[in-house]
């Protein structure tokens, strides 16, 4: 339920050589050690991921115990909403929702992106003098 039901429909009659997957190809075929012709293996796997999975319950989510930091667009085409369950099931995790971006955020704003990334890795978190609404790091529900 995280993807749009129009969307996951809308993927599903695409093929792989449509123009609204030109941007996408390219990209792949410019970087692809397997060559363009892979493109549609690479978009049909797509597809599957896209239109299918995951389904992790959060039960399971609960579990992870690395560091966790969740990035999404403010006009994402995974909900908010999605996201944000994510961040509440993930003990200790870390969200950041870049404003003025799509699902594209890493090109629409490499830099907020990149330092939110760089921030993240490079620093321990901190302690959080009024946590409310997740679960905190080491706690399963």
């Amino acid at each position: 339920d995280a993807t749009p039901a129009e969307m996951r429909e809308g993927l599903r009659s695409t093929p792989p050589d449509s123009d609204d997957m030109a941007m996408m190809r390219q990209l792949y075929e410019a970087a692809s050690p397997d060559g363009p012709t892979h493109w549609p293996v690479v978009f049909g796997k797509f597809l599957e991921m896209a239109t299918n999975e995951p389904h992790i319950p959060s039960d399971e989510l609960a579990k992870i115990a690395s560091p966790t930091l969740l990035i999404s667009g403010a006009d994402d085409m995974i909900s908010l909403e999605h996201t944000v369950s994510l961040y509440r099931a993930i003990p200790g995790a870390e969200l950041a929702v870049v404003p003025g971006t799509s699902h594209c955020l890493a090109e629409e704003k490499p830099a907020i992106v990149n330092r939110l990334i760089v921030d993240f890795l490079e620093n321990e978190p901190i302690q959080e003098m009024m946590p409310i609404r997740r679960v905190p790091a080491g706690a399963h529900p």
